[in-house]
């Protein structure tokens, strides 16, 4: 009788309910550590984008009311939530216009709207912000000076 139990014992070749039952909690315990972990990555990849298109959207401002300046004529800045436009103060063409979506712009100071850059220079402090994200701001804070 000893014998016969023996070698059922040894000839086991089947998994038992509790071996199951722990690699399935396993699984999802590692299953569930990854997918956090995913979307966590995938998270912080958002906002960094978000945080250099901002960044890349006031480099295009500085960049664009820069070779308005340099050019030397007269011209009016206007900052509105949803763009800033430089406007030639006589003819009043478009001279420059930064518009994109999901960004707004808020002016927090400036010396002058209408700028004469061969005899004054332009100070201006703006914020560039994301409409998605309100935390993520840059701000554009300069002065242009007409080169002679």
């Amino acid at each position: 009788m000893d014998m016969l139990r023996c070698q059922t014992m040894k000839n086991e070749k089947g998994v038992t309910l509790v071996e199951l039952l722990a690699s399935i909690v396993l699984v999802g315990l590692f299953g569930t550590i990854i997918w956090t972990l995913f979307f966590q990555g995938f998270s912080f990849n958002e906002t960094e984008v978000s945080k250099q298109q901002i960044q890349q959207e006031a480099t295009l401002l500085l960049n664009g009311i820069d070779a308005v300046h340099q050019k030397g004529k007269p011209y009016s800045i206007t900052v509105t939530p949803t763009s800033v436009i430089l406007s030639d103060t006589n003819s009043n063409e478009i001279l420059f216009e930064s518009t994109r979506q999901g960004i707004t712009y808020e002016l927090v100071s400036i010396t002058k709207n209408d700028v004469v850059p061969k005899t004054e220079s332009l100070s201006i402090d703006l914020l560039v912000k994301s409409e998605r994200n309100t935390n993520l701001t840059a701000e554009v804070k300069t002065t242009f000076r007409k080169l002679k």
